[in-house]
């Protein structure tokens, strides 16, 4: 808080200067905004910067003037309300006052509300002999037809009272001359009164007031007092106070949108012109990231995002300020801030973060208790601030938007699912058509151009394409790719542990093999293992005793995320080449026979049911793959083969352990001698029909049926 050892108790006399020889020390007090910084500065000649909150004057601060008779060093302490400290601010201003330091004591008070301010003035008369009440802003109180009788004040404090608009540096010289009649007389300190009750203060303040003030009209008072009542009471405070919020949010963000869009424009075609010019210079690629896309774009994006909203919410906020609604928002709200351990001026600094979150924190010094300001401060980066406003409407606008005309949906659904949607898409579209290709590379190319194509889409405000035409040009560009249709290849699934199965670093480039050894690879969607989690939850809810939260994950995620791959799902099925991936109510049938729904060590019954539905869809070879220490996997993977082969007799399976003690070459072999197999049985004969699996007599029929090209 800018507290020193030197701005505290006696040494806050040597704070920012040395006491000269001859010179009279005088502490300038008084309340927060009562004009007390003004009269210090017209006084010295320096420029002490006011503020219309609590506190603004942290340390103390020091500056000279010489009057008629006598040079004085005046100390401008903080503003306190009373002598009894509540911040460590009060803390300086009550030490120095009570250190004794100070030839003589001024005590700024405010003419328009006298009864608040004088207080300190009576506490301070009872510590401080050499005591000047300074009334300050007499200009207001007359514009506001309040008069204040200061012979008559004088009368009932017993200390010099002295009128001043601090603006009009003239009106200062009665103060300097009742400073040098009082520096002049100096009186003993007296013992240390014993702390009275302070709503004695209060009440005595009040009848000064009363004997001393006159109002012209009773109008004033009376406005203001039926504005508290809108503004302050249970039955109307609180709705105000949401409803002027929410237009000061709806201001800031509808009234952002139209500069944000200029900004947005103007720097993208710098950012345009910038490129040019890099790219005519033969700038290197990482220069032209650097530059371009790191800091000229990361810089547009600040400027265009967050400064037109900074630029309308902020003055809105300064404007609920110097009308006096604030102090009002921060009273509503200090019972229910203080249930929860905290102090009401908390919501002030959690507003202003809504603006700023560096704003709100520094604004956190209004609030008095050390505890409460640390709260405070932790709380208030909570606050969705202006910088994160961007993030967030992303995220709203992915997850709970219906602009695509979904439904609310988890984040799971409406963000990943797409991108794993479409990652499945390009992997099956891919692997189907590579092995066959005429010109060594392109299906890779063309992988690659709708990669970037969706990456683009995915991450851009304004996609060239829509999700669904996403799915289909994928479909329709690989439709059209031009391969050998005279080969013919054994088609080979690849299931096993989610990470070994996707990862080629993990499985040793397993597809990648069986390509080389003239094979085509099937590797099931990835969207289905994230399917297969939440279909089996149902059956968690149902045996398991888990909550009906667990079943609604089920009964609404399933079906959220079929009609999220519904635009994929058509997509292949209007191909020629291609077929789209089961159900996973479907799966979850083809794997009944085998292992019941319940069994959900490692990857469980979907193991089981995804090797089910590549042989029902016509890939009968099967490469089960298992990584190191997944004992559940090996236990389910290898136990069910046998029961596969059985249940389909054309089924040619075999299970590969990637170990660490496991060799390359053996697992090699064991490839090829499957391979081996499925070569075999391609070239002699078509697989027998599989039989009816066991203990499923209401299974769909099952038969190997040929895929849209001459191929197993």
């Amino acid at each position: 808080m800018g507290l020193t050892h030197r701005s505290v108790g006696a040494h806050a006399a040597a704070f920012g200067g040395t006491r000269r020889a001859g010179e009279r020390v005088v502490a300038l007090a008084g309340n927060p905004n009562v004009g007390k910084s003004t009269v210090f500065n017209a006084l010295t000649g320096m420029h002490q910067h006011t503020g219309n909150w609590a506190g603004k004057t942290v340390g103390c601060a020091c500056g000279r003037c010489r009057s008629a008779r006598e040079n004085y060093l005046f100390v401008d302490i903080p503003g306190t309300y009373s002598l009894r400290p509540h911040s460590a601010e009060e803390a300086v201003a009550c030490d120095f006052v009570r250190s004794g330091e100070a030839d003589a004591v001024v005590v700024v008070c405010d003419a328009t509300c006298l009864e608040r301010t004088l207080v300190l003035a009576l506490q301070v008369r009872s510590v401080a002999p050499n005591l000047i009440v300074c009334v300050n802003l007499l200009d207001e109180a007359q514009r506001k037809r309040i008069t204040v009788d200061l012979p008559e004040l004088q009368a009932q404090l017993g200390v010099p009272v002295v009128g001043v608009t601090a603006r009009k540096k003239k009106t200062l010289s009665a103060l300097l001359d009742a400073l040098d009649t009082v520096a002049a007389a100096p009186q003993p300190l007296p013992d240390a009164a014993p702390p009275t009750d302070p709503a004695d203060d209060v009440r005595r303040a009040e009848a000064i007031c009363h004997a001393c003030v006159t109002y012209g009209t009773a109008e004033y008072a009376a406005r203001d007092r039926r504005l508290d009542r809108l503004l302050t009471s249970r039955a109307t405070g609180y709705p105000v106070m949401l409803l002027g919020l929410a237009g000061v949010l709806w201001l800031t963000i509808a009234g952002a949108n139209t500069p944000s869009e200029w900004l947005a424009r103007g720097l993208g075609w710098v950012q345009a012109q910038f490129s040019a010019l890099l790219t005519a210079l033969h700038a290197p690629l990482w220069l032209h990231g650097l530059l371009v896309d790191g800091m000229f774009r990361t810089l547009a994006w600040v400027v265009a995002v967050m400064l037109p909203p900074m630029a309308i919410f902020f003055p809105l906020f300064t404007l609920l300020e110097d009308a006096g609604y604030l102090p009002r928002v921060a009273y509503n709200l200090d019972r229910p801030f203080h249930a929860c351990r905290a102090c009401g001026k908390q919501a002030l600094t959690m507003c202003m973060g809504l603006g700023c979150n560096a704003a709100g924190v520094v604004g956190c010094r209004i609030i008095d208790s050390e505890r409460e300001r640390l709260l405070a401060v932790l709380t208030n980066s909570l606050m969705p601030c202006n910088g994160r406003f961007p993030a967030l409407i992303a995220l709203m606008t992915m997850f709970f938007a219906a602009g695509s005309g979904s439904t609310l949906v988890s984040a799971l659904l409406l963000t990943a699912a797409r991108g794993i949607v479409l990652g499945d898409v390009l992997m099956r579209c891919l692997y189907r058509v590579r092995p066959y290709e005429l010109e060594k590379g392109s299906a890779n190319a063309l992988h690659h151009k709708w990669r970037d194509i969706c990456i683009e889409s995915l991450t851009s405000a304004h996609p060239k394409y829509s999700y669904a035409q996403l799915c289909r040009g994928i479909v329709e560009d690989f439709d059209a790719f031009p391969i050998d249709e005279t080969l013919r290849k054994p088609r080979v699934g690849v299931v096993g542990e989610i990470l070994v199965k996707y990862m080629p670093l993990a499985n040793n480039h397993v597809v990648d093999l069986l390509e080389r050894e003239g094979a085509e690879a099937v590797v099931p969607d990835l969207l289905d293992f994230f399917a297969a989690t939440i279909y089996e939850q149902d059956f968690k809810h149902t045996h398991l005793g888990k909550g009906w939260t667990a079943s609604a994950s089920a009964k609404l995620g399933i079906p959220a995320l079929q009609r999220m791959r519904r635009p994929a799902i058509e997509a292949l099925k209007a191909s020629k080449r291609f077929t789209p991936p089961m159900a996973i109510g479907h799966v979850a049938e083809l794997a009944k026979p085998f292992l019941s729904i319940g069994n959900q060590y490692g990857e469980g019954w979907f193991l089981a049911g995804e090797m089910a539905e590549l042989i029902t869809s016509g890939t009968p070879n099967i490469v089960c793959i298992q990584p190191f220490a997944c004992l559940p996997n090996h236990v389910v993977g290898k136990g069910v083969i046998k029961a596969l082969r059985a249940a389909y007799p054309g089924a040619n399976i075999v299970a590969v352990d990637y170990d660490p003690g496991a060799s390359e070459v053996n697992q090699l072999n064991r490839i090829k001698l499957m391979l081996t197999a499925a070569q075999r049985a391609l070239h002699t004969q078509q697989p027998s029909a599989p039989k009816e699996p066991p203990q499923q007599p209401s299974s769909p029929s099952i038969s190997l049926p040929h895929p849209k090209v001459a191929m197993l």
